[in-house]
C-alpha cells in the first residue's frame, strides 16, 4: 500500500512539473537524466561466464504496443511449451498511462542466474538495465530483442552492442541492418504468432454504424511508431479511389496514441473528412480485444513504408484474413503472391514529419496507390477470391509460425544457460540449434 501511494505521488508530481516548467527546461532535465543513466552504465559489460537458471523475459508486458506484444508472445511460447520462464515488467518506466494488460504471471524472483531476454531497443535498454541493477544482471546471459525498420542502423544504437551477449530480431530485414555493425551473434527469431491470445469475444461494430453486409477493411497502427512510416494516408487514398463513398465497404482506422500526437491526428481527420465509410477507433484495447477486432474484419491493409516484422499482418493472416501489404521490408518473410496481395513500390528518401527517423541516407517504400485501389476493389467485389486467399494465408502462417520453429531459432547459447527445457526440445530441437550455429 505504501509503495503504491509513493508511485502515485511521483506520477502526480511529474505531471505537475510538466505543466509548470517551460518545455526547454523539461527537455534539459530529460537529457540530464539520460546522461546520468548512461554514465552509470559506462563500465557495464556482460559477464564472460554466464550462469544458468530459469529464463527471465523482460519487457513492456502490460503496454498495448508492438514491443509489448513481442514480450507477451515470447512468454506465451514458453507457457505453451510447458517451459517455466519468469517475467519482469517495465511498462511503468515508459508508458505508465497506457497500461491495458493484466499483470503477468511468474514474476521473476532472480534467485538463480538464468538468461535475461530483454524485449527493448537500444534507446530503452540502458534504462531497463539501470532499473534491474547489478544484482539482477550479474552473472547472466543478456540477450536483447531489437526491431528496426530501415536498411541502416542508427549510429546511436551501436554502443548498445556492448551491453549484451547477443541480439535477437524478428526478421531477416532487421538482421541485415543490425549485423553490419557487430561481430556478436545476431539471431533471427520470428515472433511465435501461433501463441497470440485466442479469444471467444466478438467485436461489436454497432457504435461505428457499419451496415451488416459491408466488407470491413482494417488498418491499424501506433502513432508513436511514426505515422509517416505506417502510411495510413496511402490506405485512405487507395480506399477512396476504389470505393468513393460506397457503403458496401468500410475502412476502419485503429489508432493508438492519438492523444499524444495531436497534429498528426489532425492530419488524419482532415484526410477522412466527408467520407461516412471511413471510421476511426482510438480507444486503448487489450490484446484480447484486438484479436476480436481482427476476427471481425474481412481485409487488413498495410501500405507501410517499412516494417521490422509486420505483426498485425502476420496475426491477421493467422486468422485467415486477406492482407494487402507493401511489397518491401520484413513482411516479405511471410507474405507472397500465393497467400496475400503485395503492392509494388518504389524506394524514396526517408522524410519523417515526426522526426522519429532522422538518419541521413535512408530509404523506404512508396507503395503504388492506384494498384492498391484496384486490389481493394477486386477483393470487395470477389468474396470467393477473398476466402481462397484467406485460406492460403491461414495455411502459410500455421505452417511457418509454430512453437517448435520458434524454439529452433533460439540457439545454443540460450539453450546452454536456460534450465528446465521441455522434453520435446531435449529430444529433437537441440539438433536444429546445432545446425543453425
Amino acid at each position: 500500500m505504501r509503495e503504491t501511494l509513493i508511485i502515485s505521488f511521483v506520477r502526480v508530481a511529474k505531471k505537475t512539473l510538466k505543466l509548470l516548467l517551460p518545455k526547454p527546461v523539461i527537455k534539459a532535465l530529460v537529457a540530464l537524466k539520460h546522461l546520468i543513466i548512461k554514465m552509470r552504465l559506462y563500465n557495464f559489460t556482460p559477464c564472460d561466464s554466464p550462469g544458468s537458471g530459469i529464463p527471465v523475459i523482460v519487457g513492456l508486458h502490460r503496454s498495448p504496443i508492438g514491443i509489448g506484444e513481442s514480450a507477451r508472445l515470447c512468454k506465451a511460447a514458453f507457457d505453451k511449451a510447458g517451459w517455466l520462464a519468469h517475467t519482469f515488467d517495465v511498462s511503468s518506466l515508459f508508458l505508465p498511462d497506457s497500461i491495458t494488460e493484466t499483470k503477468p504471471d511468474d514474476i521473476a524472483t532472480f534467485k538463480d542466474s538464468g538468461p535475461l531476454v530483454i524485449h527493448a531497443n537500444p534507446p530503452e535498454l540502458p534504462f531497463i538495465l539501470n532499473k534491474l541493477g547489478s544484482a539482477k544482471t550479474k552473472g547472466r546471459l543478456i540477450i536483447s530483442y531489437w526491431a528496426w525498420e530501415l536498411p541502416k542502423l542508427p549510429k546511436s544504437w551501436i554502443p548498445a552492442f556492448d551491453l549484451v551477449h547477443e541480439v535477437w530480431t524478428p526478421s531477416n530485414f532487421c538482421a541485415q541492418a543490425i549485423s553490419q555493425h557487430t561481430s556478436k551473434k545476431v539471431r533471427v527469431v520470428p515472433h511465435p504468432v501461433d501463441c497470440f491470445q485466442q479469444t471467444e469475444l466478438s467485436f461489436s461494430f454497432d457504435n461505428l454504424q457499419i451496415p451488416n453486409n459491408a466488407c470491413r477493411i482494417l488498418t491499424m497502427y501506433d502513432m508513436n511508431s511514426s505515422q509517416t512510416r505506417k502510411n495510413p494516408k496511402a490506405a485512405i487514398e487507395a480506399f477512396k479511389s476504389a470505393m468513393g463513398k460506397d457503403m458496401r465497404a468500410v475502412l476502419i482506422l485503429k489508432v493508438v496514441h492519438s492523444q499524444t500526437n495531436k497534429s498528426e491526428f489532425a492530419k488524419l481527420l482532415k484526410d477522412i473528412n466527408g467520407y461516412p465509410n471511413i471510421k476511426i477507433l482510438t480507444a486503448n484495447m487489450t490484446s484480447e480485444q484486438v484479436r476480436a477486432l481482427l476476427k471481425g474484419v474481412d481485409i487488413v491493409i498495410s501500405l507501410h513504408r517499412s516494417e521490422g516484422f509486420g505483426l498485425v499482418m502476420a496475426e491477421a493472416m493467422y486468422l485467415g484474413k486477406v492482407v494487402i501489404g507493401t511489397d518491401w521490408s520484413a513482411n516479405q518473410d511471410f507474405m507472397d503472391v500465393n497467400c496475400s496481395i503485395l503492392i509494388p513500390c518504389s524506394l524514396i528518401p526517408v522524410k519523417d514529419t515526426q522526426g522519429i527517423y532522422q538518419e541521413p541516407g535512408q530509404v523506404w517504400a512508396d507503395p503504388d496507390i492506384q494498384i492498391a485501389a484496384k486490389q481493394i476493389k477486386r477483393m470487395v467485389d470477389q468474396p470467393d477470391l477473398r476466402k481462397q486467399l484467406g485460406n492460403a494465408a491461414y495455411e502459410k502462417t500455421h505452417n511457418q509460425f509454430t512453437s517448435q520453429n520458434y524454439f529452433a531459432t533460439l540457439g545454443k547459447a540460450f539453450m546452454k544457460h536456460a534450465s528446465n527445457s521441455p522434453d520435446f526440445i531435449d529430444r529433437g530441437d537441440k539438433q536444429q540449434y546445432d545446425k543453425k550455429e
